[in-house]
């Protein structure tokens, strides 16, 4: 059976109605809304003023220095004085290498020292004695070029046993490896007992420095513009990095602009 069109939207009209009426007649169980009782708003002065530009983009953190530390000397660890991912402070002492053998190397170069000082002592006085005879004509000139020779001889050796003496104090020092700067450590390579040789191609653990740190990042060409402009102007870029896994906020400026 077919139902007209005007009969359907009157019939739709209709049911509207109703039900507009029984919504309207319903009982009111509620609290009514009076004008007294409006909704609360709140007011505030409009001004003009200069707000900051934020713009929000994911970096890259990359430390300002980053060390690695090896041995300068041969020998076996006895002590590490660190952890993984310990900070550290400069000249703090991280590992200590067996100073015994430096110990030893002193003594020895000590002895020589004294030696070679008591050698050069006696081919001094010689010299004074002969160059007085030479003046008197007692002996030949060849004779006294020899004594001098033995003098300027031992005078070498005092001074070569100095220099070794020096040498092997400063070998003894880098038995004590220490930070060379403030930051944080990464994994330790070698543990006490391990034997180490100087310069070797595997770092006993590397050093960074995280304070303070760069933070590098990709921004919208359209943005560039901007942070051009202020950097010309001298004006300070203030930039707000949150650090992973840590409840705050590093603030830093902008140092270099690349594209």
């Amino acid at each position: 059976m077919s139902i007209p069109l005007w009969w359907r939207i009157s019939t739709l009209l209709l049911l509207s109605g109703t039900l507009l009426g029984a919504v309207g007649c319903g009982e009111n169980n509620g609290t009514a809304i009076t004008p007294e009782s409006g909704i609360p708003v709140t007011l505030a002065t409009s001004e003009q003023r200069t707000v900051p530009y934020v713009l929000t983009a994911i970096g890259n953190v990359e430390p300002v220095a980053s060390v690695d530390v090896e041995s300068r000397v041969d020998g076996q660890i006895t002590d590490v004085l660190i952890g993984d991912g310990e900070n550290v402070v400069k000249d703090q002492l991280l590992f200590q290498i067996d100073p015994r053998p430096f110990q030893i190397q002193i003594q020895q170069i000590e002895a020589n020292l004294v030696r070679d000082q008591a050698l050069l002592k006696i081919a001094t006085a010689q010299d004074k004695r002969y160059s007085d005879l030479l003046a008197k004509k007692f002996i030949s000139q060849d004779g006294y070029a020899e004594i001098a020779a033995k003098r300027d001889i031992a005078a070498a050796a005092l001074k070569t046993d100095e220099g070794n003496l020096a040498n092997a104090k400063l070998q003894l020092d880098f038995t004590r490896i220490t930070a060379p700067i403030s930051g944080r450590l990464g994994k330790v390579e070698l543990w006490r007992g391990n034997l180490v040789k100087a310069n070797d191609a595997r770092p006993l653990v590397v050093l960074n420095q995280v304070d303070p740190i760069y933070v590098s990042f990709a921004v919208p060409e359209r943005a560039l513009v901007a942070i051009r402009e202020e950097s010309a102007e001298s004006r300070a870029i203030a930039r707000d990095s949150t650090v992973p896994r840590q409840h705050r906020n590093r603030r830093g400026r902008c140092t270099e602009l690349f594209r």
